[in-house]
């Protein structure tokens, strides 16, 4: 029988999310963000338990960094919903009076997935988070991101309007830089169509080039995830798309040329996606120099993953 003082280290242990514990709760989340296909190698990497301890959160493949579910890890989707103060560094909703606001609702489809809500405001356009926090008490800031590593950004999104007119389009999601390629990629909707554009600095005058779109309903869901190999070298770093779990052919290449039919990967955009200053990812609903469009963006299964 265990001993009262192992049982209290164990209770210890779990509360303060010690590794082994940590990755048992990973690798369940890791079964809710199907269709993700990732998930059954890393649930048999967690078995047997020696397994796991030999393998610490630090170093495994493909180790999931950070799920923003809206309940805590160890918890079900009936329980209380998390603080996006535990899971982002802020969310942006311009001043207290705005009415903008990161919120948990019940979906008919999904159940409890995230609200950013923009209503028309004589001068506020967003409603963002802005970067993203360890899963793991006291919540950290994470911005470490590497340099040649390979990165997944996943999520699913769905829009109650896909046509903005007269206000034209509105960003969803952006890998963002303060550094001089201000926005590597970013994803928005206009007119019917879910676009991602690169911000290319070696071009004279307009930067902003869609590499990538496609036609997109409303009221529906979307699985989105973006591979991206980080490097500053426009000839190194690449960037892949995968809509609904399909690989997406690039329309237009980082200059926003016409990608041609017979390329040999059209699957994947070389361009500089990296830069020496700080980056960090942000999620929903910006507008800029149109407050009074009201915006709505839902966003399920947010999830970042590091790729061997």
């Amino acid at each position: 029988m265990m001993e009262k003082d192992e049982h209290e280290a164990l209770l210890k242990d779990q509360k303060n999310g010690h590794k082994p514990f940590v990755m048992r709760a990973w690798a369940l989340w890791l079964q809710w963000l199907s269709p993700y296909k990732t998930q059954g190698a890393i649930l048999e990497k967690n078995q047997p338990e020696v397994k796991e301890e030999r393998c610490p959160p630090s170093v495994p493949d493909n180790f999931l960094m950070w799920v923003g579910s809206t309940t805590p890890l160890d918890r079900t989707q009936e329980d209380e919903q998390k603080s996006p103060n535990d899971l982002f560094r802020m969310v942006e909703t311009g001043d207290a009076d705005t009415g903008a606001s990161l919120k948990v609702v019940h979906d008919t489809e999904r159940g409890k997935v995230w609200l950013f809500d923009k209503p028309a405001h004589p001068t506020n356009y967003r409603c963002e988070s802005n970067s993203i926090k360890v899963n793991v008490a006291p919540y950290e800031v994470y911005e470490g991101w590497e340099e040649n590593q390979i990165y997944d950004f996943c999520w699913s999104s769905k829009f109650p309007d896909v046509d903005n007119a007269p206000y034209g389009d509105y960003v969803i999601f952006q890998w963002k830089s303060e550094g001089s390629n201000i926005y590597p990629f970013f994803m928005k909707v206009q007119a019917g169509r879910f676009e991602m554009t690169h911000y290319n600095t070696r071009l004279d005058g307009e930067k902003h080039k869609v590499v990538w779109w496609t036609r997109i309903e409303a009221d529906k869901w979307y699985d989105i995830r973006i591979r991206v190999l980080l490097s500053s070298d426009q000839d190194i770093g690449t960037v892949q798309l995968f809509l609904d779990n399909a690989p997406q052919k690039f329309t237009a290449d980082r200059e926003g040329k016409p990608r041609e039919p017979d390329e040999k990967d059209p699957c994947t955009l070389v361009c500089q996606t990296f830069s020496p200053a700080r980056h960090y990812l942000k999620w929903g609903a910006y507008n800029t120099g149109f407050p009074l469009n009201a915006l709505k963006h839902y966003v399920d299964k947010l999830m970042v993953k590091r790729i061997a």
